[in-house]
């Protein structure tokens, strides 16, 4: 008899186990900020400063406005570290079709694509592409 509750409260650990890793955690939601970035540097790991960048949601053809100010531009342009998604400009859930566009004196020197996610809190979560170009100048 202990052998059949034994098995018994065995499987119930493990069916609760199972199905709770199914179930979404959305009710674990934060509300911190994240922001995905992506790395220039030259061929000896040194930092690429941009004149500008521009990173174009390609199913819009629009370009995402990331509210940043002079400061963190200046900031992002020392560290050749880009914005390249944020959570204020994804919905939970979303996935997204990126292209980042980087310039240096008036002509495009960068051109990539992403493919960018967000989980189901609406955090930035996913990104597949180069985060980690080497530009050549």
């Amino acid at each position: 008899m202990k052998t059949f509750f034994t098995r018994c409260f065995c499987a119930i650990i493990l069916f609760t186990t199972f199905t709770s890793c199914e179930t979404n955690s959305c009710s674990a939601c934060t509300d911190d900020y994240r922001m995905k970035i992506i790395s220039i540097k030259d061929q000896n790991g040194n930092p690429i400063s941009l004149d500008d960048f521009k990173v174009i949601n390609t199913d819009t053809n629009q370009e995402i406005d990331f509210n940043i100010t002079a400061n963190e531009i200046a900031e992002f342009k020392a560290n050749g570290e880009y914005p390249l998604m944020d959570d204020l400009n994804i919905e939970a859930s979303q996935t997204l079709q990126l292209q980042f566009q980087g310039f240096k004196e008036g002509v495009q020197v960068i051109t990539e694509n992403y493919i960018v996610s967000a989980d189901c809190c609406g955090h930035v979560d996913s990104v597949d592409g180069n985060q980690n170009i080497v530009l050549s100048i």
